[in-house]
């Protein structure tokens, strides 16, 4: 009899990476990707509702061409490429001093272990993360065409850095207001573009986004802390 293959990864972690694959899997066969309750019938399993915008399912459309555990895999090898890539950057380019060996346990535990969260759900924050990061490098180099894409870049799944688009602001390019303009445009664009191209997909990821609310440990965000009420005693 032949012995069954080992799960490389567990059914109880990456569940974030599970919303991913099975929401873009379910809109190839019809399905509605922010119908949440539908997939969980189809599928006979929880999944979290999928909150990113509509053209997120292009990005991760590639992922659906393999079963999960070959997909989680390559988006964790993946992540491992843009962590390497973000602690070099950190490393040579916005640290004055070299830093020891700490440096790297911060990485790991700092933050309320963040780091290892992000793994272990298979979100995409180290993936914002390399983005917005790389943006800044090149906004301190005064390249604001490439800091503008990669701020677009990280806005393209959740829309709050590009609020970053701000630092135009203060570069002292004179050609900043074209720049600013531009990129507003381009993620006005890209939400524009995500209603009129599928109307009944952006409102259920509206719906997802505004009845999503995860507070506390799992979700140590200005927002939570914005939306927690304040005991007066």
């Amino acid at each position: 009899m032949r012995r069954p293959r080992a799960l490389l990864f567990k059914p109880d972690y990456l569940w974030d990476f599970k919303s991913y694959y099975y929401a873009v899997t379910a809109f190839n066969q019809g399905y509605n990707p922010y119908n949440t309750p539908a997939l969980i019938s189809h599928y006979g399993f929880y999944l979290y509702p999928l909150v990113y915008l509509p053209p997120a399912l292009l990005v991760f459309e590639p992922f659906s061409w393999f079963d999960f555990q070959q997909a989680a895999g390559l988006f964790i090898l993946i992540k491992l490429g843009m962590l390497v890539s973000l602690v070099y950057l950190w490393l040579k380019y916005f640290l004055e001093k070299q830093p020891g060996i700490w440096f790297f346990l911060f990485c790991l535990l700092a933050f309320n272990s963040s780091l290892y969260v992000d793994f272990t759900t298979g979100n995409i924050g180290i993936i914002e993360q390399f983005f917005l990061w790389w943006g800044f490098y090149y906004w301190r180099r005064h390249n604001l065409k490439i800091f503008c894409a990669c701020i677009l870049m990280a806005g393209f799944f959740k829309l709050l850095p590009l609020l970053f688009l701000t630092l135009l602001l203060f570069s002292p390019v004179r050609s900043r207001w074209f720049y600013l303009a531009v990129s507003m445009l381009a993620g006005g664009g890209l939400i524009a573009g995500s209603w009129l191209t599928n109307p009944p997909l952006f409102t259920g990821f509206l719906q997802n986004a505004v009845h999503m609310d995860e507070r506390g440990v799992i979700n140590p965000s200005t927002l939570s802390l914005l939306s927690t009420p304040v005991l007066c005693f």
